[in-house]
């Protein structure tokens, strides 16, 4: 799910019903913006992830692992890409498996 959990009001419902659908084992994969990223932080409320009144549910890495922990997920991984390769990262991406 590329860009799509931070649309969504209720994401817990979307998580819940991913992992239903999902086979065992299963890999759900997704990325979504990083509200503790470095230009989230400085660029304030005029940055583009806030401004975007499409963007309802926003997340940083713990909030992210609560979220898809909540909805049954394990071996979760999420990690964030920048040039210092630091975890203030524009975009989370996360890879979490079903039991």
């Amino acid at each position: 799910a590329y860009d799509v959990i931070e649309h969504v009001k209720h994401y817990t419902e979307l998580l819940f019903e991913v992992f239903r659908v999902l086979k065992k084992n299963g890999l759900f994969v997704l990325t979504t913006p990083n509200q503790r990223s470095i230009d989230c932080l400085f660029g304030g409320k005029d940055y583009w992830v806030k401004r975007d009144k499409s963007h309802v549910s926003l997340f940083d890495k713990g909030s992210l692992t609560e979220a898809l922990e909540v909805a049954g997920f394990i071996a979760i991984h999420i990690s964030t890409v920048n040039d210092l390769k630091t975890p203030w990262g524009a975009n989370l991406y996360a890879s979490a498996k079903k039991r």
